[in-house]
């Protein structure tokens, strides 16, 4: 599956694509849209990726810019969130087509562990403020964050 756009997750789909061995699944059931849905010259879709995307710069200004509470991760479904809220779209145009090599700088500078614990402290901001995800939900999505971190790190230990 191309990483073009997806589905804004719910607490829920967020917390179980946390569970190390189910999270494609999940992922591409729920929040990836099948290669048919980028059949047309345009798709609509909930998120579209931050490698490459526009917008004029009056849209960015009425939504108020970037929220600054979060740093790489989760970036897009916030901007997806605020557009949404003042009744803007965004489409993909399947004509275009951009090469992105994923988190190659990144992984240059940051290890994985602090990676996925910035990755998910923005995901946990997302799902709070954006989503309005209740106590039960915010409470899950923790806790599976922390059973993820901890099964990786015995995961990495192994690798070594």
């Amino acid at each position: 599956t191309l990483n073009r756009g997806w589905r804004n997750p719910s607490p829920i789909v967020d917390a179980l694509m946390n569970i190390v061995g189910i999270h494609r699944y999940i992922r591409n059931k729920y929040v990836f849209y099948k290669e048919s849905n980028y059949n047309d010259e345009i798709s609509y879709v909930d998120v579209v990726s931050g490698c490459f995307f526009l917008m004029k710069s009056s849209v960015l200004e009425d939504i108020g810019y970037l929220d600054e509470n979060v740093f790489l991760y989760y970036e897009e479904n916030i901007l997806a969130k605020k557009l949404k809220n003042i009744g803007k779209k965004n489409i993909i145009v399947n004509g275009v087509h951009v090469i992105h090599n994923h988190s190659v700088s990144i992984d240059k500078n940051v290890k994985k562990l602090k990676k996925l614990k910035l990755q998910k402290k923005s995901q946990y901001y997302f799902q709070k403020k954006y989503n309005k995800a209740n106590i039960i939900e915010l409470i899950l999505l923790k806790a599976t964050a922390v059973i993820n971190r901890f099964i990786l790190r015995i995961i990495y230990l192994f690798k070594k």
